[in-house]
Parts: C-alpha cells; sequence; structure tokens
C-alpha cells in the first residue's frame, strides 16, 4: 500500500507539472498576443501614413521619389523608368489625387516585419479610383511592396 501512495503522489506531481506548463505555455502566447496585437494598430498607421505621401508624390509628379523609397521586392518586378512612364500616363488620365478614403485593409504579422494591405476608394480630378497598395512595415517607414490602380477613366480616356 505504501508503494501504492507513493505512486499516486508522484502521478499527481506530473500532471501538476505539466498543468505549470500548460499554463506557462498560455500565459506566453498571450504575450506575445499583446505585443503583436499594439504592433497591427502601428502597422496600420505606417502605412495609412505611406499612402498620404504617395499621393502627396503623385500630385507633385515625384514619381522617381516613389520608387526610391519602394521595396526591393518591388523593384526587382518593374523597373524606374516603366514606373515612372506608368505613373505619368495615370496623372494625365485622371489628374490631380484629391481625396482618399480606406475601405479595407488587412495586416500579415512576421517577426520583426508585417505586411500591410491597404485598399483604398479615390477621387482624381479625371474620375475614381480604387486603388490597393501592399506595404512592408518593419522598423522604418513603410516600403511600397505593390500598388495596382482600377478607374474606368484609365480605360476609356
Amino acid at each position: 500500500m505504501f508503494r501504492r501512495d507513493r505512486s499516486i503522489g508522484a502521478a499527481h506531481r506530473r500532471r501538476a507539472s505539466r498543468g505549470g506548463r500548460l499554463a506557462l505555455g498560455l500565459v506566453l502566447a498571450a504575450a506575445i498576443l499583446v505585443v503583436e496585437a499594439c504592433g497591427f494598430g502601428e502597422a496600420s498607421q505606417q502605412a495609412q501614413t505611406a499612402v498620404g505621401r504617395f499621393h502627396e508624390h503623385y500630385n507633385g509628379h515625384d514619381y522617381a521619389q516613389i520608387y526610391k523609397v519602394a521595396d526591393g521586392a518591388f523593384k526587382a518586378k518593374t523597373d524606374e523608368s516603366s514606373f515612372v512612364n506608368l505613373m505619368t500616363a495615370i496623372q494625365r488620365k485622371l489628374g490631380r489625387e484629391l481625396r482618399t478614403e480606406v475601405v479595407a485593409s488587412n495586416i500579415t504579422v512576421g517577426i520583426g516585419v508585417s505586411r500591410v494591405r491597404i485598399v483604398c476608394s479615390s477621387v482624381f480630378e479625371g474620375g475614381n479610383a480604387q486603388e490597393e497598395f501592399v506595404w512592408v512595415v518593419d522598423k522604418g517607414p513603410g516600403r511600397l511592396l505593390a500598388y495596382t490602380i482600377n478607374s474606368p477613366t484609365l480605360v476609356l480616356k
């Protein structure tokens, strides 16, 4: 009987130890979620600020600056001359950006870096457009990873 009581006590201690590890794991997971949740707001704000800077450079015809501060992956897909030509054509057809409203956003958080997708409903002098930006956000300002614009004016004008 003495042995049985001892083995029951050992089993209880093992269960308690597992429970303690589980509780510690849950606490760590919760802490990570809190830290990442704080990162969501910061990354989203940085990306929205980057949209504003994009439009400032667009309205100022400073397309080379948009390209200069874009992410390396963006630059690997298109050269500066092609990008400047595209933005010049958009400016010619749509004119200046007047107003932009964020209609959707999505954040993918990684270790030390986030990707923020922002969809905007934008009003230009020559018509309306839907713009989609994908920004890479880490320790500095957001870097443009992808840009898409859709507008009937771009096709019809």
